[in-house]
């Protein structure tokens, strides 16, 4: 992932905006993670929840966007001993939280900070089945 060519002005004015409506109400939004199509090795190309993207704007499986009530802070997956190998070099912590002017934290600590709190979020995507075309 590149970071060159965001620029992350837009979704923290984004931010900002849902923050001042949500007041003291923390709010946690989820990115998302890959969807499989027949085993775990065969994922479609990630996109980010709708919601997650218009606050962040990258697409960031398995993050979450935390606000708690006084700041925002996104919360990322620790990266597998591996993850360079099969996906490039991804930008840390201090990269990605200059670039969207939010601090960033690994994802071990949203226990943490969602302890005793109650927190508003989106509902999710649910998938129904089409309505079935053949009459009885």
């Amino acid at each position: 992932m590149k970071l060159s060519d965001f620029d992350g002005r837009a979704c923290a004015a984004r931010r900002s905006r849902l923050a001042m409506k949500l007041g003291p109400q923390p709010a946690l939004i989820a990115a998302g993670a890959p969807r499989l199509r027949t085993s775990a090795g065969n994922a479609y190309t990630f996109r980010a929840a709708s919601h997650f993207l218009y606050l962040f704007g990258l697409h960031l499986p398995r993050a979450f966007g935390l606000w708690t009530g006084e700041r925002w802070v996104l919360f990322l997956p620790e990266p597998g001993a591996d993850f360079a190998l099969w996906r490039g070099r991804a930008p840390g912590p201090p990269e990605l939280g200059a670039a969207l002017a939010c601090p960033v934290e690994l994802r071990p600590t949203l226990v943490e900070a969602l302890a005793g709190r109650s927190v508003a979020t989106c509902p999710p995507w649910i998938r129904r089945p089409a309505p079935s075309s053949r009459s009885s």
